[in-house]
């Protein structure tokens, strides 16, 4: 089954059905894509996000991203290109409380006990039916210039 998924503005200005839908579901399938805008001090930018593959594993995704950074205080600002794949496992997407959106060069492939490109599915049916529910984002420093 091919899938493809951008950004909910897009969808907006379509009058896509889905969000006239509330239960319309967005199926996890290899080549869901999601784009996403960044707004920051050096510039905005977009990451993409893609699934590759599913697998008794996990969901394997692939990052890639232009994004305009200075290498230190003063410095000219330069687009630097990440491409990075990161491995969600599947009971993390079920049950984990924990949503590391960032992706960077020092982080490993796979980080048990996060979800990646949204949260799980506890986390959405504690909303849906508690109305709240318990989730933590990361912030993390960037990787050191030179460090990959």
């Amino acid at each position: 089954m091919k899938c493809s998924f951008f950004m909910a503005l897009v969808l907006v200005q379509a009058g896509h059905p889905a969000l006239a839908n509330p239960s319309a579901k967005v199926p996890l399938c290899a080549g869901l894509t999601i784009v996403t805008a960044i707004s920051q001090t050096e510039g905005d930018y977009e990451s993409i996000k893609t699934v590759e593959s599913i697998g008794a594993g996990g969901v394997q995704l692939r990052y890639s991203s232009e994004a305009p950074v200075h290498d230190f205080a003063g410095a000219p600002t330069r687009l630097q290109k990440l491409e990075l794949s990161r491995l969600v496992r599947l009971e993390d997407l079920q049950d984990s409380h924990l949503y590391l959106q960032q992706y960077q060069t020092n982080l490993p492939n796979e980080i048990p006990g996060t979800t990646a490109i949204g949260t799980s599915r506890a986390v959405l049916t504690e909303l849906a039916t508690l109305g709240k529910t318990k989730l933590g984002l990361f912030e993390l420093p960037p990787p050191l210039p030179g460090a990959h």
